[in-house]
């Protein structure tokens, strides 16, 4: 999962993953309700599909992905491993989820 603040972040990500062919996953905060499940649902069960990119708004509360791995902070306003609210944020985790999440800030 990568996650960012900026839109114009997560859209030159974007273009990169399109060049190199890698299937991902995007939302924002425009993103309706239907294509949102959709984006999440492909994410958690197509092991082809290994990025997702989220915007902070949209992702930051009540979403459920077991399936990630890494999480990203992409975010040059960020100070790195202090996050936007002074700490490095605890690793995502679920009780049923099988594989330990480390978070990363880039």
């Amino acid at each position: 999962m990568i996650f960012s603040q900026f839109l114009g972040m997560l859209a030159l990500i974007k273009e990169r993953l399109k060049e190199l062919a890698i299937p991902f996953e995007y939302f924002d905060g425009s993103t309706t309700a239907i294509e949102r499940e959709r984006a999440i649902q492909a994410f958690q069960n197509d092991d082809t599909c290994r990025v997702f990119l989220i915007s902070l708004k949209a992702g930051g509360v009540g979403l459920n992905l077991t399936a990630a791995d890494y999480v990203y902070i992409v975010d040059p306003s960020v100070e790195p491993c202090r996050g936007t609210t002074g700490h490095r944020p605890d690793p995502p985790y679920r009780s049923d989820q099988e594989h330990f999440c480390l978070p990363h800030d880039l």
